[in-house]
């Protein structure tokens, strides 16, 4: 049977205190006996880090279909979170806070690049504000979008910012360059999925200009003839494809379109919902996506997908909006009880429609 040496930086150190694979043993094991399930995951994570199995256990977000897991080679990780060090100019004792989910890819990969590049690594409960009260300065964090908008004063104690799990709305980014550029904070936002190991593609975030991502070093891009991404990695055995369409700049950069699971075909019109959604939150604040639902002319007609207590106000700020394309007006609104939502705080958009809605025609 194939062993994985598991491989702990020499640097590497938790909250300022050093760890080798015996202390890091026994600490997996305090995290363990932890009443915090949060704790339970790291512990769990570091013993099995430290277990000869070449292979560890990942588990998809389950934003567009069920949550599965599957198996992927340490070594995999491992290359990965050197390439993701590499880029972000880490260093051996280069402070970095862990707020995610460690249940997940992204949280799992904030372990590995400690474990290996030996990063001082600093363990938060993941909330909406993870870093509040904390006195610390920190080289490197990574969050959600939800935590990013609930942090904005923390970005004072960030060097580098990294976003990802789920889109950003344009007031969130601007709110966040705003603050960025007080305190000094640069912002990333990524782009990858469980099956790449986290980020393949990252753009640096800037006022007034589209997110380009770049590939890191190493990863290759292509299409298909629907536009979907394909990735290929060193590090992966074989071609990932996406459900991702996007539009290619150069070899190896790209513009995120959408999904092609959530295109809606309206009357022969291709439309985005993901684009639709950028324009639609600058004028609404409240939680919304957009979809097709059957229609028996159009085939799929567009939908704006409310709270049903946001009905009334979503219906006045359509009265005032000039989208930027005509057909971005939705031609109903879907009112329902509540959103179902991951752990990242992405919206299950077919989940949500599911509990049933109530249609109102804008027509």
């Amino acid at each position: 049977m194939e062993h994985f040496d598991s491989f702990v930086h020499p640097s590497f150190s938790i909250s300022g205190r050093p760890h080798n694979r015996e202390s890091l043993k026994k600490y997996a094991l305090s995290l363990l006996d932890s009443h915090e399930s949060w704790q339970q995951l790291i512990g769990q994570f570091f013993r099995d880090w430290l277990d000869p199995s070449p292979h560890i256990l990942i588990k998809t977000s389950g934003t567009t279909k069920e949550s599965r897991g599957f198996k992927m080679k340490k070594e995999a990780l491992v290359a990965h979170a050197q390439m993701s060090c590499d880029f972000f100019k880490l260093q051996p004792k280069d402070r970095i806070a862990h707020v995610l989910s460690s249940d997940f890819i992204a949280g799992k990969m904030i372990l590995v690049r400690a474990l290996t590049r030996g990063l001082d690594l600093w363990c938060f409960k993941p909330s909406k504000s993870p870093l509040d009260g904390v006195e610390v300065y920190f080289d490197w964090v990574s969050m959600v979008p939800m935590q990013l908008a609930h942090s904005l004063p923390a970005m004072a104690k960030i060097k580098n910012l990294l976003i990802g799990g789920a889109p950003m709305s344009e007031q969130l980014k601007s709110h966040a360059l705003t603050a960025a550029t007080s305190s000094g904070c640069e912002i990333f936002v990524s782009f990858g999925m469980s099956e790449t190991l986290s980020h393949i593609a990252i753009a640096k975030l800037e006022q007034n200009k589209a997110v380009v991502f770049k590939t890191l070093p190493g990863i290759s891009i292509s299409i298909n003839s629907e536009s979907c991404l394909h990735i290929e990695a060193p590090y992966l055995s074989e071609l990932v494809k996406t459900s991702d369409v996007v539009e290619l700049v150069g070899t190896n950069a790209f513009k995120w379109l959408g999904r092609s699971d959530y295109l809606i075909n309206s009357g022969g019109v291709k439309l985005h919902p993901e684009i639709i959604e950028r324009e639609f939150s600058l004028h609404f604040k409240e939680s919304f996506f957009f979809c097709g639902i059957p229609d028996s002319l159009l085939g799929e007609k567009l939908c704006l997908v409310v709270l049903d207590q946001h009905k009334e106000l979503a219906q006045e700020q359509l009265k005032n909006i000039r989208f930027s394309i005509p057909y971005y007006k939705p031609k109903s609104i879907l009112a329902i009880p509540d959103f179902a939502i991951t752990s990242s705080g992405k919206i299950k958009r077919k989940q949500s429609l599911m509990a049933g809605y109530e249609e109102y025609s804008l027509s």
